[in-house]
């Protein structure tokens, strides 16, 4: 099974310089300029995949968003894009009929490692992206029930350039979903009136719940959320965790200050 934590692994580099080594070596052995060539196609059609991709996920056409899925991947691959690869193969994968548009939270995390790997390839981040990224800043809930973690959460978040509301109880979170709308939660293992797998479960049940990242401060109990990946669970971190390691945390896991 292809498991988020593997395909958006912090070791791996969002594109491969080995690919682009042998393509310009093999241009230089044929006298034309592989490289550039490759990238300015890349560009064009990568953008054209996502947004494919994104509008059938919206859509909750299946099939769309299986073949952009597919194509995606195989772009991605080619031009040495390995974490968007995976992440394109992750979510071909988990098209599933009327729960394909339930994807779409993965919006956010799609378009940040796409700039991310435009940013990475030769001649910078791609204009017509990077206007797209910076549109707005990510929306981060933070639902804690220690009114000084939430703070020291949100503050942290706030300075790194993400847009934060907080959170305390199952109701609140549920309503912040709503009118907040996130892209990303950061969920404490315990509430004063519930638990994280609990709200997995509660969120799950909504027709668009957005991506949750857990902090437990008990390694046994990241360990048994595994089972939970299918609600939207992408990471579980240390708790206690520094503000350095946070905002690493989130770009790693794809979720950049800004977005779309």
């Amino acid at each position: 099974t292809l498991k988020y934590e593997d395909v958006m692994n912090p070791r791996r580099a969002s594109v491969d310089p080995e690919q682009l080594d042998q393509l310009r070596a093999l241009g230089v052995e044929n006298g034309v300029d592989l490289v550039n060539a490759s990238v300015h196609l890349f560009r064009s059609d990568a953008s054209a995949r996502v947004n494919q991709l994104l509008s059938a996920l919206e859509c909750g056409d299946s099939h769309g968003a299986g073949f952009a899925a597919h194509s995606l991947q195989g772009s991605a691959a080619q031009m040495g894009a390995v974490r968007l690869a995976r992440l394109s193969r992750y979510l071909e994968r988990r098209v599933r009929g009327n729960e394909t548009h339930r994807l779409s939270r993965f919006r956010p995390t799609l378009e940040n490692e796409l700039g991310r790997v435009f940013s990475q390839l030769p001649g910078g981040a791609a204009a017509g992206l990077a206007a797209q990224v910076s549109e707005r800043s990510t929306r981060v809930l933070v639902a804690d029930d220690e009114p000084h973690i939430s703070y020291f959460l949100s503050s942290v978040l706030r300075a790194g350039g993400y847009a934060t509301e907080e959170a305390s109880s199952e109701k609140e979170i549920l309503t912040a979903v709503r009118s907040f709308r996130p892209d990303l939660i950061i969920l404490d293992w315990f509430l004063a009136d519930t638990t994280a797998p609990a709200i997995l479960d509660r969120l799950a049940a909504l027709n668009e719940h957005p991506p949750v990242i857990i902090l437990s401060s008990r390694s046994y109990e990241a360990q048994s959320l595994r089972d939970f990946e299918r609600f939207g669970l992408v990471a579980c971190l240390p708790k206690p965790i520094g503000p350095r390691a946070l905002l690493h945390s989130l770009r790693d896991a794809g979720f950049g200050a800004h977005t779309c």
